[in-house]
């Protein structure tokens, strides 16, 4: 008996295998961010907490972000500055307002070295209370109770919390890819978590113990890298129960989007460049869910033009693209950027198509700046 295969017939089957792939990640990882309630401790003592901010020539910054911070509604916590090497007028910024809150400590440090870790390392070493909240001076708490809030889970005792970052809303296309892009990363890493495949936090809302970067020695793995504090660390720190992620819009901190594509490719490569460093297991299955992506759509596309195929092609397809649809859009929804819904299949696409050209045709960056 001869069979009639012919290549169309197997991009059939690979359009149903890339289809299954899509539904695995969809019910394996995004579901669980998509049913993930928050559950803030509460009637609990609010242990001190150190914020620790990096500032290098972030004058401007540091005006227009410090004061909501320093003037957080909570009992007892202390915000470390380090100013590394600045040539603004940065120093004299902290210096004001040093004059107005006692709770704000600045320090010193200088290097010619890229990258944050040692000023990073410098401030957490010098921050006078074991648990730690990290961001940076471009960004800007939700709120008023950011700490009280995002602290809380230290009182039950984990040491990593896995904040949400997302930036301000402003005119133009550029922005708007950004922010989806922001919130494609934002759903991922989330749900990577609480599938206990952890590989990322964002460096502008995490929080830590003192004693958990100390036991891993904190970034001295891979000092060589500029990069890293904010993936490399956490794939190092993490285990499946010291750890939770926070969704309430509350703890959530702000920034702005970059103001040209150039600099936006910059900043993917910098954050691409510690992607070689990643676990076999991360590295795989952030690549896989990209190429299956892919390639459910070039055989969808392929097998409708074709004509044989057509109607059962549909049918499949159309099929996991709704089941992706409601769960990673109710993923969205649960980090309040419900508002990408109504595009989400079409930009994510166009996201993934754009993530891998930039690894794949970028190289490596020049000079591995923060």
């Amino acid at each position: 008996m001869i069979f009639n295969f012919d290549f169309f017939d197997a991009m059939f089957l690979g359009l149903i295998f890339m289809c299954c792939i899509q539904l695995f990640y969809s019910f394996f990882f995004f579901l669980r961010l998509a049913l993930h309630k928050n559950k803030e401790a509460t009637n609990l003592k609010k242990a001190p907490v150190s914020v620790v901010i990096c500032a290098k020539n972030e004058e401007l910054n540091l005006i227009h972000n410090l004061p909501f911070i320093l003037n957080q509604n909570y009992p007892d916590f202390e915000i470390v500055v380090v100013n590394h090497g600045s040539t603004d007028q940065t120093a004299k910024v902290l210096s004001d307002y040093q004059k107005t809150h006692n709770n704000l400590k600045v320090l010193y440090f200088e290097n010619d070295k890229p990258g944050k870790k040692d000023p990073l390392t410098f401030g957490i070493n010098n921050a006078s209370n074991e648990y730690l909240i990290l961001t940076d001076a471009d960004c800007r708490p939700a709120s008023d109770i950011w700490i009280r809030k995002f602290s809380s889970d230290f009182a039950i005792n984990k040491q990593i919390i896995l904040g949400y970052g997302p930036h301000n809303k402003s005119k133009g296309v550029l922005n708007y890819f950004i922010r989806f892009d922001t919130a494609i990363i934002g759903t991922t890493y989330l749900s990577f978590a609480l599938s206990r495949f952890g590989y990322m936090g964002v460096g502008r809302n995490i929080g830590y113990t003192k004693t958990l970067f100390a036991s891993v020695n904190g970034f001295e793995s891979h000092k060589e890298i500029a990069s890293g504090d904010d993936d490399l660390f956490i794939q190092q720190a993490i285990n499946k129960s010291n750890f939770q992620i926070q969704t309430d819009s509350d703890t959530y901190c702000y920034s702005n989007t970059c103001l040209s594509l150039k600099s936006w490719i910059s900043q993917k490569k910098r954050h691409q460049s510690t992607s070689s460093k990643y676990k076999v297991i991360n590295k795989a299955l952030l690549g896989i869910y990209s190429c299956s992506l892919i390639l459910m759509w070039f055989s969808f596309v392929s097998l409708f033009v074709e004509g044989e195929h057509r109607e059962l092609s549909l049918e499949i397809f159309c099929f996991v693209l709704a089941v992706k649809w409601g769960i990673q859009g109710s993923a969205m929804r649960k980090i309040k950027e419900g508002h990408f819904i109504w595009v989400f299949p079409f930009l994510e696409l166009a996201q993934n198509i754009a993530m891998t050209l930039i690894y794949c045709l970028g190289g490596k960056t020049k000079k591995n700046k923060w």
